[in-house]
């Protein structure tokens, strides 16, 4: 039956915010961050609690209050960094990471390939399904083979170019139940499983493998 390692990892780095208050006299920097970890430290006030704060304390003369209107605007930054500090890393993915294709993140080609070999091999072997390839010759396995990897790495968004027949057509008349399609789905989905493939990703491709229900199911082939 024709069906349509991964690595899954996590930024954690510190974005740099390339701040320099060179207008700041050494007093008034001092009594900044003071307040700032004095109050941040005792997570009291938002982001814009710590700014009024520390303009009440910088405005005591009119001449001091421009510098002060500086300050504020800075602290807005840096607060955002002291709480990131107060409250640790948070992990999260990055764009490039998000957008790349489920082909790349199950490990590509060579991922798939020992994927599908192992997956095929439980197929054959199962006393419900494996009767669709009795006769099977060595040639002819390796053609399915091959036609599932390329289904897969196709599906996935691989470079593949798939070399099988329509799913419907080469399914029509075979007979194939809900409950056999199923058995060769776990069969998938154990594999997966084995080769400790994320969640996420088992995830797609299972959902993927679901979609092809109608083209292989007897009872749900259009004809």
């Amino acid at each position: 039956m024709d069906e349509e390692n991964h690595s899954f990892r996590i930024n954690s780095d510190k974005d740099k915010l390339p701040c320099h208050p060179k207008e700041l006299g050494k007093k008034e920097f001092a009594i900044m961050a003071v307040d700032v970890k004095e109050v941040a430290e005792k997570k009291q006030l938002s982001k814009e609690g710590i700014e009024n704060y520390n303009l009440s304390r910088l405005t005591k003369n009119k001449g001091e209050r421009m510098k002060a209107i500086r300050i504020a605007n800075f602290l807005k930054a840096l607060s955002l960094i002291v709480i990131c500090v107060l409250i640790g890393p948070t992990p999260s993915l990055s764009l490039a990471e998000t957008d790349r294709a489920l082909y790349e993140r199950l490990g590509g080609y060579d991922a798939i390939s020992a994927v599908v070999d192992i997956f095929l091999i439980k197929v054959w072997e199962d006393p419900v399904v494996g009767r669709f390839f009795v006769g099977m010759g060595t040639d002819t396995r390796n053609q399915l083979r091959q036609k599932n990897k390329n289904l897969m790495c196709a599906n996935t968004g691989g470079p593949c170019k798939k070399i099988n027949r329509p799913l419907a057509e080469a399914h029509v008349g075979l007979g194939i139940t809900d409950k056999e399609f199923d058995i060769v789905a776990g069969h998938l989905g154990t594999t997966l499983k084995e080769f400790k493939v994320p969640q996420k990703e088992y995830d797609e491709l299972m959902t993927k493998v679901g979609g092809l229900r109608d083209y292989v199911v007897e009872a749900r082939i259009k004809k």
